[in-house]
């Protein structure tokens, strides 16, 4: 991550700040800078546009680790112009994976990146917008847009009250009714106030926690050492933000990004302690769901190909460190005539068909690697035990197990259905020339050659 850079401010012909503005560029200064800090979304730069009402243009007021080049040409954008202008027009979120020909504003050396804009509006009114830059290829995803409206809602909550010059009104309406959870507690960690999120994440009422200290929270998922470690920093730099798992009153526990922060008087004596955080399960769930259909086959729940290649290559890396002359099989399973069962009776019965298949090879195969490679193709690994077994004893009591989970019926819909399978073998014997690639296509080679001699 980059260093952060101080928020850019508005000054006077005569060289005095504007406060009343500077103010507003700070709060915003600092929701951008926790948006740049979220560790899930991989972005260390980002600016605030302002829409003047009077020309009628965004104006950059704060940014972080923009560059000389993109301040100078962005301090203004019209609507309509560029990624920026476009969302002050739309009011709506946008996302691009790339500099693509959206993107007009250009300057030599301009690398590749990808973008979030996000509209800052009160109703229907366009109050501005803010931009992200992140990774080129960086893929859109719900849950992070919601969060970065969460985000774009709070800006416009500052911005609107104070244009209403109501400071105080300012902070206590963007605690109360901010999405992320608020807990202020006294000098001796009582906590003595808590927004409406904090009640809906924990489960706890604001009465329930009073008087308490935030070890009510604790989910004993961290030692003695973690909690030490964070008040230190809190106490010798005042602030402390990372990952912690927590406890709901339920029993539940959830992860959250917690941000806490010292609040000083002027003698540098401790008089509160602020705690925001963010309820990261949804975004951890999401994050399962995308490994789970990355990895894993939707149809039989099985590990997929690219999974099996990860988990063979560790298997061959594990048996050269033992260095005991283990062998490695790889089995490759080709379900005989699937694609005529699967014509003549139907996907349905074809899909119900392979689920089976994967229970039965999942209970005889235990211990092996198992994987769906194809449509009506398995994938077994296994490492030949070092105890003193023949090997074709092994083999031959492998593929025994294989056949004798196959030989029994399906019976599907009222369908009686027999299903044989050609399988074929590679062995490997420790060779570091041999990769899990290698290894899978003599496996092929293996089972093209038993087809052609089966029939």
């Amino acid at each position: 991550m980059k260093q952060i850079t101080e928020p850019s401010l508005k000054w006077g012909d005569d060289g005095t700040e504007h406060t009343s503005d500077n103010n507003l560029h700070v709060l915003l200064h600092g929701i951008l800078k926790t948006i740049t800090r979220l560790p899930w979304l991989h972005t260390d730069a980002g600016g605030v546009f302002l829409l003047d009402p009077v020309e009628r243009r965004l104006e950059l007021v704060t940014h972080i680790n923009f560059s000389p080049k993109i301040q100078g040409a962005c301090e203004t954008v019209a609507p309509g112009h560029c990624l920026c202008g476009r969302v002050a027009e739309t009011g709506e979120l946008l996302h691009a994976g790339c500099v693509d020909h959206r993107h007009e504003t250009r300057y030599e050396g301009m690398a590749d990146h990808g973008h979030y804009v996000v509209p800052i509006r009160d109703g229907q009114e366009i109050l501005g917008v803010f931009t992200l830059y992140v990774e080129a290829g960086h893929r859109y995803r719900d849950d992070e847009a919601e969060a970065l409206r969460d985000f774009a809602a709070a800006m416009a909550t500052i911005i609107r009250t104070s244009r209403l010059q109501q400071d105080k009104a300012l902070a206590d309406l963007i605690i109360e009714h901010s999405s992320h959870g608020i807990m202020i507690a006294d000098r001796e960690k009582r906590i003595v106030w808590v927004n409406r999120a904090f009640e809906q994440v924990t489960g706890y009422s604001a009465g329930e926690v009073y008087g308490k200290t935030p070890r009510i929270l604790a989910s004993g998922q961290h030692g003695t050492d973690f909690y030490q470690s964070m008040w230190r920093e809190i106490e010798q730099r005042g602030c402390w933000q990372g990952e912690i798992q927590n406890r709901r009153k339920n029993g539940e526990i959830y992860p959250e990004f917690l941000n806490i922060v010292a609040l000083k008087d002027k003698n540098g004596e401790v008089q509160r302690y602020a705690g925001l955080f963010v309820d990261l399960t949804e975004i951890r769930q999401a994050e399962e769901r995308i490994h789970h259909l990355a990895y894993f086959d939707t149809l039989t729940g099985l590990p997929n190909r690219v999974r099996f290649m990860d988990e063979l290559g560790g298997l061959l890396t594990r048996t050269r460190a033992a260095e005991r002359g283990q062998r490695v099989i790889v089995l490759l399973i080709d379900l005989d005539h699937f694609n005529e069962i699967n014509n003549a009776f139907g996907r349905e019965i074809g899909d119900i068909l392979l689920r089976e298949t994967a229970r039965r090879l999942a209970e005889v195969l235990d211990g092996c690697l198992l994987s769906r490679a194809e449509r009506d193709q398995f994938l077994v690994a296994v490492a030949v035990p070092d105890d003193g077994t023949d090997l074709a004893t092994f083999l031959s009591g492998l593929v025994g197990r294989i056949r004798a989970a196959l030989e029994p019926g399906f019976s599907l819909h009222d369908q009686e259905l027999a299903l044989q399978a050609t399988i074929g073998l590679a062995a490997w014997d420790g060779n570091e020339g041999d990769t899990e690639e290698a290894l899978l296509a003599r496996a092929n080679l293996a089972l093209l050659e038993a087809k052609r001699r089966k029939r």
